[in-house]
């Protein structure tokens, strides 16, 4: 099976040569309150002007709800974190962001969203599977398989509501 595959953390080596390893990310960073954002109206990319309005604060851990969610089969027009987005993200200084697609970016020379916010320690995780899942702030596990050496993990992601 692909690391990449489904549910699962990248981390730095995956975009970055001397990137660190998925062992490297400790499970401290992977559990906590995370905030689901409806960005259902986002046709292609989620844009700086997108994530603005949601009033993100530094240290969050946010998770994008878009129209990925709402297809069991892969889109190769899936919806993605635009550069512009990315470089927000970064100056708010948040922690990690989750998508409901199986990339964070498509289709970005040079994979600049990517890479930015792995130069910024922003963890990511993708391939989560909001479809049922409202808008709302949620205590978040991220457990991925305990792999070492490598460039990503699979993983299961629970959210726990009525907190």
């Amino acid at each position: 099976m692909d690391v990449h595959c489904g549910t699962h953390v990248d981390a730095p080596l995956h975009m970055l040569e001397d990137g660190e390893t998925i062992d490297t990310i400790g499970l401290e960073q992977l559990v906590g309150y995370a905030r689901v954002v409806d960005l259902m109206h986002c046709e292609e990319a989620i844009t700086r002007a997108d994530l603005e309005v949601l009033g993100l604060q530094r240290n969050d851990w946010v998770l994008f709800k878009t129209r990925n969610s709402l297809s069991a089969s892969f889109d190769f027009q899936f919806v993605y974190l635009r550069e512009d987005g990315a470089r927000y993200l970064v100056e708010l200084g948040i922690r990690g962001l989750g998508t409901d697609a199986l990339g964070i970016e498509r289709a970005q020379p040079d994979y600049a969203t990517h890479r930015s916010l792995f130069r910024n320690n922003v963890i990511i995780v993708e391939g989560l599977r909001l479809k049922d899942v409202a808008p709302g702030t949620y205590f978040m596990v991220i457990a991925p398989l305990k792999l070492t050496g490598i460039d990503a993990a699979p993983a299961r992601a629970f959210l726990i509501g009525g907190m």
